[in-house]
């Protein structure tokens, strides 16, 4: 359900401000100096910009989720046949997310 059902806060930033600088964060390989100046400039994007989502005001969270899965395709499961041949079929409960959430 995460897959089809979550929007990472820089999209959400994307969407109201479009000439806003956003990306994606990363906590790797980071001294505790950096990585707690990402957690700040983490936690002060998230009120920036997250503020209506943290309040239950989903509105611009369902716009922005939609937007990102409507090309998405559904999982695909690939299985060997009887014949050594493959098949593909589609992930019954990923398509239903896939409807559910675009």
């Amino acid at each position: 359900d995460t897959d089809w059902n979550s929007v990472a806060l820089w999209k959400i930033k994307k969407s109201i401000a479009a000439r806003g600088k956003a990306k994606e964060y990363s906590l790797e390989q980071m001294d505790n100096d950096k990585l707690a100046q990402s957690l700040i400039y983490a936690r002060n994007e998230l009120l920036n910009y997250g503020q209506k989502f943290l309040k239950g005001d989903i509105e611009l969270f369902d716009k922005v989720r939609r937007e990102q899965n409507k090309d998405r395709q559904p999982y695909k499961i690939y299985t060997s046949n009887e014949n050594g041949g493959r098949e593909t079929i589609m992930d019954e409960e990923s398509k239903r997310l896939k409807e559910k959430y675009s």
